[in-house]
């Protein structure tokens, strides 16, 4: 061999490394160091970006009223809120129209991407229940739900330009179920883009309708996908928010939000007119800022829908598991983690030991068995066109195929690509090879979360934030994040219990006892432009 071949073969070689390096070191800044850099100083701009519309609500003399309602209103509970229009403090029609002048007050942080022109309509009609004591258990809790949730006044479009203008022909089933209990849908929140699965590099809390979503609390990442539910509810812009989650995007928002929320089990809340990614995994679920708030809510949105069978396993809830929360006591209660040398594991442990609680460190096996990544792939493309095509959506487009394309006409309607969605565009697995993924992604999953739960004699696993979402989502078991304190920069973390399949009432009550002991939360100051750094 020539000196000239070996030295071809080298650089070549050498080439080859420097590429390698430099990919892994894009993937790894781009992906897990940079998300506070692009949320916040290289913020994405958005020229389709919805304006909200106030018109309906009477909001442009309210100033003098808002400042009278603020210190009673402003991150109110729901009993409080109720107690108050019982007294005949303030009426329902004026608590929408106070969460209407404050979401006006925090568009900056792009929270908030639709308004519900009927709301203050059905403010009146509870009013009038309420006088004539005939209003139901959520009487005025003002909700925003996650834009990939339909509600047939607005439009449901995940974020996307592309079905910027989907509606329905009817609400969500969930939806439906807190309109039923006099809870009133405000608006739509905004969320990660097609709940997180669309582009390789992402923008946590980026959409081209909702613009970027600002952390609650500070310069941090937002976290996805269920921003806008997790920032509203932090800033007071609802009593409580409706999100969804996949894979971790309810739990890492809400945790990132200094707020709380329940990922069910699979099966308890129905999917029904929901933007799905896959069905296999996906759920929505509670935000709030009190999980006295969740526990009061939750219950509504369970129950059997004959349009999402799987909610036959609904009817094992039992609602009644949640009296006498307050007696709950985490003394004597055990709880498995998984070690690492984080300031906030350390944290959350102090905690517990503190409340009497008994920590357990376990070994968890290893996760590589599990393919996640393909079953969303191929619910991305088989699901999402059976939701186009579903008798009750109004769509422009019919399929995954017409939303590439479409995309692919302007590099404006996806400004960080579409990798997920041309992958599962290729997509090529059969249903029954889809369900035997999902179905093994499931029993790998619940065997070791199962066996580390009875082996230890556990009542539920423990860890911050969704570092368990790889175990937990796939296996379809419910989480719960509660606020667990502020990093010494000011960035909140939760402490998030996992408990076995169909335990979400046994969670509910460890959190309540543990926010009831600890609690952490803060109220957020206000950082945004021209705002001053100050509490709300």
């Amino acid at each position: 061999m020539t000196h000239e071949k070996i030295f071809k073969i080298l650089l070549s070689t050498t080439l080859a490394l420097i590429l390698v390096i430099l990919g892994v070191g894009y993937v790894f800044y781009y992906k897990y160091l940079d998300q506070v850099t692009l949320q916040h100083d290289n913020e994405q701009i958005s020229k389709y970006k919805r304006s909200l519309d106030y018109s309906s609500f009477g909001i442009d003399d309210f100033s003098n009223r808002y400042q009278e309602l603020e210190p009673a209103l402003a991150y109110a509970n729901i009993e409080a809120i109720q107690s108050g229009i019982s007294a005949g403090d303030y009426s329902c029609q004026e608590v929408v129209q106070f969460y209407v002048y404050r979401i006006k007050q925090h568009e900056a942080y792009n929270a908030v991407l639709e308004l519900n022109d009927a709301a203050m309509d059905h403010a009146s009609r509870i009013d009038k229940k309420i006088k004539n004591n005939e209003a139901n258990s959520l009487f005025c809790t003002v909700v925003l739900i996650k834009d990939n949730i339909a509600h047939a006044n607005m439009h449901t479009a995940a974020g996307a330009y592309v079905i910027k203008d989907l509606t329905t022909e009817r609400d969500a089933f969930i939806v439906a179920r807190l309109e039923e209990q006099d809870a009133i849908i405000l608006g739509k929140a905004n969320l990660s883009e097609w709940s997180n699965f669309m582009a390789k590099f992402p923008r946590n809390g980026f959409s081209v309708l909702g613009g970027q979503t600002k952390h609650s609390f500070g310069p941090y990442d937002v976290g996805g996908s269920s921003s806008g539910p997790a920032v509203a509810a932090s800033l007071g812009l609802s009593t409580i928010s409706v999100g969804t989650e996949t894979s971790g995007s309810l739990i890492y928002p809400a945790a990132q939000n200094s707020t709380v929320a329940l990922k069910p089990t699979l099966g308890l809340v129905s999917r029904d007119l929901i933007i799905p990614i896959t069905e296999k995994q996906d759920t929505a679920g509670v935000m709030a800022r009190t999980v006295a708030d969740l526990a009061k809510t939750f219950p509504v949105l369970v129950g059997f829908d004959a349009k999402d069978p799987l909610t036959a396993v609904a009817n094992q809830f039992d609602a009644s598991d949640l009296d006498n929360i307050q007696t709950y006591d985490l003394a004597g209660k055990r709880f498995g983690y998984v070690a690492d040398d984080s300031f906030e594991l350390r944290r959350i442990l102090d905690d517990l030991r503190v409340a009497g609680a008994i920590p357990v460190e376990i070994e968890l096996p290893s996760s590589d068995q599990v393919d996640m990544i393909p079953v969303l792939l191929h619910g991305i493309k088989h699901d999402l066109n059976a939701f186009l095509n579903n008798k009750d959506v109004n769509a422009p487009v019919q399929s995954l195929a017409e939303i590439v394309a479409f995309n692919k006409e302007n590099e404006d309607y996806m400004p960080f690509g579409q990798h997920y969605l041309e992958l599962g565009l290729d997509d090529n697995m059969t249903t029954a090879e889809y369900d035997d993924m999902a179905a093994n992604n499931r029993h790998i999953t619940s065997e070791i979360l199962q066996q580390a739960i009875k082996n230890n004699d556990l009542d539920a696993m423990v860890s911050y934030s969704n570092r368990l979402t790889i175990y937990y989502a796939p296996a379809g078991f419910p989480a719960l994040t509660v606020p667990a304190g502020y990093k010494d920069d000011g960035e909140p973390f939760g402490i998030t219990f996992v408990g076995n399949y169909l335990e979400d009432a046994s969670l509910i009550k460890i959190a309540y006892a543990y926010e009831t002991q600890f609690p952490h939360r803060q109220r957020p100051l206000k950082y945004i432009e021209n705002i001053s750094l100050k509490p709300q």
